[in-house]
Formats: C-alpha cells, structure tokens, sequence
C-alpha cells in the first residue's frame, strides 16, 4: 500500500467579512492538526497585503465583502503570485451564500 506524506503545516488563510463564518471555517480547519491558519481577514483589501504577507498555500475567500470582493481580490492575487517567482499561487477556496430575495425577520411568538 503507497503511504501519504503530509507536509507539517498547510498554511490557510480566511477571508470573510461575518464575524461568525470566520469563526467557523477557523474552528472547522483547526480541527485538523495539519492545518495552521495564519491569517484572518474581512475584505478583498486587506486579504491582498495578508496573503502577500504570509503566503498561505490555501485562502478561503467570501464572494460578498465591503470594499473589494472575493472575485477581484482572487484575480489581484493570483496576478501577483506570477510576479514573485518563488511562491506559487495559493490553491482558492471561493464561497458564496446567494443574496436573499426578501430581508430575513425572525418568527415572532404570539
């Protein structure tokens, strides 16, 4: 049987603008002791300087954020990965929830 050789860390970046997703997809990739995340940030901006920073090899990266959004922020990085010839370009993870039809209201008792 072929073994698997796993790197000690994969490094992981977040970009999310919910306070609350960020704190999952944290937990959720911390869950596996492989994973190290090195970074978390709230708009397209701010995850260009991290990602430059601390050159994660994977970046989950929101749609919907303040600023500059997921698809133009992921474009930006992947530009700039070509520049600098001794990082590859980090592997995205792009998420998306679709915009409600209606604001949501929570249920209210009798």
């Amino acid at each position: 049987m072929k073994s698997v050789t796993r790197r000690i860390h994969d490094l992981s970046s977040i970009v999310e603008d919910s306070l609350v997703s960020q704190e999952f997809l944290a937990y959720v990739l911390k869950s596996d002791p492989v994973i190290q995340v090195v970074g978390i940030v709230s708009d397209g901006i701010d995850a260009l300087q991290a990602v430059t920073e601390k050159r994660p090899d994977v970046v989950t990266m929101d749609i919907h954020m303040p600023k500059m959004n997921g698809y133009e922020a992921t474009r930006l990085i992947m530009e700039n990965s070509q520049r600098l010839s001794s990082w590859s370009a980090p592997a995205p993870a792009l998420r998306t929830l679709p915009p409600p039809s209606r604001p949501w209201k929570p249920a209210r008792w009798p």
